[in-house]
């Protein structure tokens, strides 16, 4: 339970999800947690990283390009970004709505082939702790339709030209097959 707390409230361990059959990215928060998890060394290092803040933004921004210019022509809908805005990409976020090759399908095929995507982020509303405050989905049609549609790429600093032309090669796969 504590474990649970320091962390939002949230877990992924199988024995303490209600929902049984989920898919490997599925996590549920069943308490008001707190988010205690960073130590002194933690944020020592994160002062650090601040100073290559400009760095990261750039890489992750270049990465979007090469996503962009190569993922558009499939029948999934990328970020869009607004003119007066710019944005560190954080997350890169696309939506996957097609009858028979849907986001879950596409997280599977892509898992199998060794690259992990995430999906960003589950509706409060269907996580247990909030279950006693009777949300009905039925009020929530735009978060529906947009979490049955969203998988998070990768997108991190680190992340090599041979790893994105990974990526790509496997979601263009997908969509091909």
């Amino acid at each position: 339970k504590l474990k649970m707390f320091r962390s939002h409230g949230i877990t992924k361990e199988k024995k303490f999800l209600k929902k049984k059959n989920y898919p490997k990215w599925y996590f549920e928060q069943h308490y008001l947690g707190y988010n205690y998890r960073m130590t002194d060394f933690q944020a020592a290092l994160g002062f650090e990283q601040l100073k290559k803040l400009r760095y990261f933004v750039k890489k992750r921004r270049t990465i979007v390009k090469i996503y962009n210019k190569y993922l558009k022509s499939l029948p999934i809908q990328l970020p869009i970004e607004s003119k007066n805005v710019i944005s560190s990409y954080h997350l890169y976020v696309i939506l996957v709505n097609l009858p028979n090759k849907g986001r879950n399908k596409l997280y599977n095929h892509l898992l199998k082939n060794n690259i992990e995507t995430n999906v960003h982020y589950i509706p409060i509303y269907r996580h247990p702790y909030y279950k006693k405050f009777n949300f009905k989905k039925t009020n929530f049609k735009n978060t529906e339709k947009y979490f049955g549609q969203c998988l998070s790429l990768p997108i991190h600093p680190s992340l090599s030209k041979k790893e994105i032309k990974k990526i790509i090669y496997y979601i263009k796969l997908f969509f091909i097959k």
